[in-house]
């Protein structure tokens, strides 16, 4: 994928049509497994953090954890605390995806470990749906079993 291609795509993380932005999510994600040509939009991925439509956010914690592996510069451990935050997201499909994301960030950020550790732990079910909260403790075990095997 060539640099205006890559562009397009992440324009097109902003449209109304879902089919159109949910195909350029999978090519950036697909394209940041095996290159860094997402990581110079970090700071755009870091911003969606903030935004009002969860579906932004969303996109903003997995392309921020597919493109950790990237982070020479170590921006995510500057962020770290606002990633985290959304555990106890809002939205139960936010609070999932950023939890199931940190599966790709534990191997790269060892120094922060502890700290992930500590937000799962602390994190407060009560928001959550009875039929939601087996779910999430089920993506909390596994995060946790990771962090283990990697300690």
């Amino acid at each position: 994928m060539n640099s205006t291609e890559v562009q397009q795509h992440i324009e097109n993380l902003e449209l109304k049509d879902n089919k159109t932005r949910y195909e350029s999510f999978l090519a950036l994600q697909s394209l940041s497994e095996r290159s860094d040509d997402c990581y110079k939009y970090f700071d755009l991925f870091i911003d969606k953090l903030a935004s009002d439509n969860s579906y932004q956010r969303s996109i903003g914690l997995m392309m921020i954890a597919a493109n950790v592996k990237w982070d020479k510069e170590n921006a995510f451990d500057t962020i770290v605390d606002k990633y985290l935050n959304h555990i106890n997201d809002e939205k139960f499909i936010t609070s999932r995806q950023c939890i199931q994301s940190l599966v790709k960030i534990i191997p790269y950020k060892k120094s922060l470990l502890k700290k992930i550790e500590e937000k799962l732990k602390q994190l407060d079910y009560s928001s959550f749906k009875e039929s939601q909260k087996n779910l999430i403790k089920k993506d909390v075990d596994n995060i946790l079993s990771k962090i283990k095997q990697v300690t």
